[in-house]
This record gives structure tokens, C-alpha cells and sequence, in this order.
């Protein structure tokens, strides 16, 4: 796990630990959130290039979790499909809420793609110009002592053989947000530019899209801690679930 998510990952574990306040008007005290994500990759179609699924997407269920006076609205598993040459990714919803009153709502949507096999049937090394676009919609609410956050993330990476190091070729690309006060964010068929990978001559190149979306709802308010907890969290499934990937 790179040192930035394991850092992430303690200081949400001391945040956790924090001795929660008493507060006087527990009834004005909520928080919720909701996440989603899509991301969309493009292949070209090119002379003597072959591109092949695999149909090998690891796709965990969401997990959602709750604590207290909370409650989970949302709680989607991803999805991957690929046709046409085309890969389309989502993640998500996952949305929740606490209060009032002392509650926790937490929630993650991983997912890996299917692999997409290229093949160079040419004599010589290949570029393969790669684009695509994605769309999210963040939105959280706090009130009184409470908090919370939503955030979304997606990489795509190469590897030469299906057991071989990754090479992450674009991103990580994140996206989030946190209350109080209250926020939202949203992006709509967003590109997110061109990008150029390198199938070798007579040879073979593997690819696969990565995502999450997760969110936080707490009271009362863990300080700055919730921004952390929805790339903690996600960070912590990846490792779970997806630790034998190099």
C-alpha cells in the first residue's frame, strides 16, 4: 500500500479513538452523505491490433456499515461491462445518514475492471492513443455536532503478463468533499484527456480500471478526521480484498 494511504489509514485509526464530546442539543446534531462514480475508457480501433475482455472484473460487494443512530440509504456493489470497445465502470451509490444523536454511517464501493487483452500483431512496437470520460455526484450535510465526507477515485494500469507488476498509466484521479458547511459536487460526461500506452511488437499488454466511491456520516463531529475516513476506508478494502494484486 503506497506510504500515503498507509498514513492515512493511522491517522484515521487515532481519530477513531477520540473521546467523544457531550454536547447540550443532541436533537440539532446530523450528518449524511452519498457518493457515485462512472468512468468510461475508450480502445481504438487499429490494423493488426486485437482487443480481447477477459471477463475476470473483481467486484467485491459495497460495504456498508452503521453505528448508533445511523442508517445506510444506499449501498450499490460496482459494475464493469465492456463492448464495442468501449469499458464502462461505475462505483456506487453508496449514500447514509446519522443522528440525532450519537451515530456512524460509513460506506464503500470497490471495483476492479475486466481485463482488457491487447494484442500487437505488427513487427514493430504499437502506441495506442487511450481517452475516455467520467461523471460523480458528491453531496454531504452536517448540522450541529455533526459530519461528514464523500470522495471518488479511479486509476487504470498496464501490466505485461496477467501475474506481472502493475504500471499505473493514468491517475490516481481523486475527487472530494466534506461537511460542515454543506456541500456538493458534480461532473457530467467529463474527459479526462488522452493518453498514450505502448503494446510491443508481436506482443501482448494487459488493462485494467480501478475505482471507488465512499463516504462518512458521523456524530458527534470527529474533528478533522471524517475528510480522511472515506480514502481510509477504501484504501482498507483494496488492501483486504485486493492485496494479492502486485
Amino acid at each position: 500500500m503506497p506510504a500515503l494511504r498507509r498514513r492515512l489509514l493511522l491517522i484515521t485509526a487515532l481519530g477513531l479513538c477520540g473521546v467523544l464530546a457531550a454536547h447540550a442539543n443532541v436533537l440539532a446534531d446530523s450528518a449524511s452523505f452519498s457518493s457515485n462514480f462512472s468512468v468510461v475508457l475508450n480502445f481504438p480501433t487499429i490494423n493488426k491490433l486485437d482487443i480481447v475482455s477477459l471477463n475476470d472484473a473483481f467486484l467485491p460487494k459495497a460495504v456498508c456499515l452503521t453505528q448508533g443512530a445511523a442508517a445506510i440509504t444506499a449501498c450499490n456493489d460496482p459494475t464493469s461491462m465492456f463492448a464495442k470497445n468501449v469499458l464502462t465502470f461505475t462505483a456506487g451509490e453508496v449514500a447514509g445518514n446519522a443522528g440525532p444523536g450519537t451515530g456512524y454511517a460509513s460506506g464503500v464501493s470497490y471495483g476492479v475492471s475486466e481485463t482488457i487483452w491487447l494484442t500487437n500483431g505488427n513487427n514493430n512496437d504499437l502506441t495506442v492513443p487511450l481517452s475516455g470520460l467520467y461523471n460523480y455526484n458528491l453531496a454531504t450535510m452536517a448540522t450541529g455536532a455533526g459530519a461528514a465526507g464523500a470522495a471518488v477515485s479511479f486509476d487504470i494500469y498496464t501490466r505485461t503478463s496477467l501475474d506481472g507488476d502493475r504500471t499505473i498509466v493514468f491517475g490516481p484521479k481523486d475527487f472530494a468533499i466534506v461537511s460542515p458547511p454543506d456541500a456538493s459536487s458534480t461532473c457530467k460526461n467529463c474527459p479526462y484527456g488522452a493518453f498514450n500506452i505502448t503494446v510491443p511488437a508481436n506482443s501482448s499488454l494487459f488493462v485494467n480500471l480501478e475505482a471507488f466511491a465512499s463516504g462518512d456520516a458521523k456524530v458527534p463531529e470527529p474533528s478533522m478526521f471524517i475528510p480522511l475516513l472515506t480514502i481510509a476506508s477504501a484504501g482498507w478494502l483494496r488492501a483486504r480484498y485486493f492485496g494479492r494484486m502486485k
